[in-house]
């Protein structure tokens, strides 16, 4: 396998990874409040469709919708970002601004 192909393979990986992850914290502070996916997808201004999809980590997530959702939790977006015991990123990457074309 060509080695540009592989590492974009492997940064979509990492993506769908950690928007798995990101969906799990989701669900976990919302199940943790007693609240519904109905509940809090209305609050965010989503549909409980898309809110499952996030969650299950089958649709990614922008920065809009992850703030909606938050807001709709009472918590911060970083709260739902993985992070270190140290509260770093788990990601030993450094962190690019330029496009994964």
């Amino acid at each position: 396998m060509d080695a540009g192909i592989q590492s974009k393979s492997n940064r979509k990986d990492k993506s769908k990874n950690l928007t798995r992850q990101i969906g799990i914290r989701i669900a976990a502070y919302r199940e943790n409040m007693g609240l519904s996916q109905t509940a809090v997808a209305r609050k965010a201004g989503l549909s409980p469709s898309h809110l499952c999809n996030m969650e299950k980590g089958d649709r990614s997530i922008d920065v809009e919708k992850l703030g909606a959702i938050a807001r709709a939790l009472n918590c911060k977006m970083v709260d739902f970002l993985p992070l270190s015991e140290g509260g770093r990123p788990l990601s030993s990457e450094p962190f690019s601004l330029q496009p994964n074309y």
